[in-house]
């Protein structure tokens, strides 16, 4: 499911809901992991909030198990959001320095807008990285360590 309503924290019952196609689902008799077909969302670039859901229906006498893993969003200019990796960044929100654990050697970092411009790039320098400079809003941070590529959210106060 995809909403641009969703506030992002209330019941996401009182948001308006958009059903997604998705093809290559397993049959449901598996515990197999498939990889199902990407979802085209082009229609959402530009929407100021965009959420994902997966919503699951069942009965109390009739409920099958199932698990989502390995999720990524991707913008056309490559950004991709990815939990896989072991680095952390905090704090969430910042004001005027983040913090990366978990990078190995060098690190390049792009503190990238809302809007897809890149904001700042450089080298991380002892774990830490200088946001004071940059306006309050909401940034995407992306940690290029190890040709390995980590892109999360964070917002700046």
């Amino acid at each position: 499911m995809i909403s641009t309503d969703y506030d992002g924290a209330g019941d996401p019952s009182t948001a308006t809901w958009a059903e997604l196609t998705i093809t290559n689902r397993p049959a449901g008799n598996s515990w197999d992991f498939v990889t199902v077909d990407e979802v085209d969302l082009a229609d959402y670039v530009g929407e100021a909030n965009v959420y994902i859901a997966f919503a699951y229906t069942s009965t109390t006498s009739n409920a099958a198990t199932w698990e989502v893993d390995n999720i990524s969003v991707s913008a056309a200019d490559g950004i991709i959001f990815n939990s896989s990796q072991d680095l952390t960044v905090y704090p969430n929100p910042a004001q005027n320095t983040l913090f990366v654990n978990g990078i190995n050697g060098d690190a390049q970092v792009d503190i990238i807008s809302m809007d897809g411009k890149v904001v700042m790039n450089k080298q991380i320098e002892s774990n830490r990285v200088d946001v004071a400079s940059l306006n309050e809003g909401l940034y995407i941070i992306r940690v290029t360590n190890n040709n390995e590529v980590y892109t999360t959210r964070f917002v700046k106060e």
